[in-house]
């Protein structure tokens, strides 16, 4: 007899310069998008990472020796994530990640940054330094960007 499954109690993680949580990467793939039906049920796999995410990783542990970046990783999926009774993300490396802090913050929920879906939690907590919430657009209201 399989047993009931256990809520998690609470996630701990990082998010990533393309709103992902914890390694949960929007699919920048021209023949498979997915949609926020699928981010929601995504569950624990193995992934490419983006490109970006390479990078990223690669400019703070290796010196841009983006050829020692994994180009893979195991992620438990948004459905195990997000399911938590509480989720607490956390983020220090500035520059890299304001854009996707100001986009969870101020969009309606979309598949091109999963961390939308955290505003239909009812216990998500998003930690930041000063330098990741402060974005350039916010400081620079001269900009013409035809918003």
């Amino acid at each position: 007899m399989r047993s009931p499954a256990r809520r998690i109690d609470i996630t701990y993680g990082g998010w990533g310069q393309d709103g992902h949580i914890a390694y949960n990467q929007a699919r920048r793939h021209p023949f498979s998008s997915l949609s926020l039906d699928d981010l929601r049920n995504c569950s624990v796999r193995v992934q490419d990472n983006n490109l970006d995410t390479i990078i990223a990783l690669a400019q703070r542990t290796f010196g841009c020796a983006y050829q020692f970046v994994p180009p893979m990783s195991v992620t438990l999926g948004l459905k195990e994530c997000l399911s938590a009774k509480k989720v607490r993300l956390f983020s220090d490396t500035g520059a890299w990640k304001q854009t996707a802090l100001r986009v969870a913050l101020f969009s309606e929920p979309t598949p091109e940054y999963p961390m939308t879906l955290l505003q239909e939690h009812p216990d998500a907590l998003v930690t930041a330094t000063l330098e990741t919430a402060t974005h350039p657009v916010s400081i620079h209201p001269e900009w013409d960007l035809g918003l």
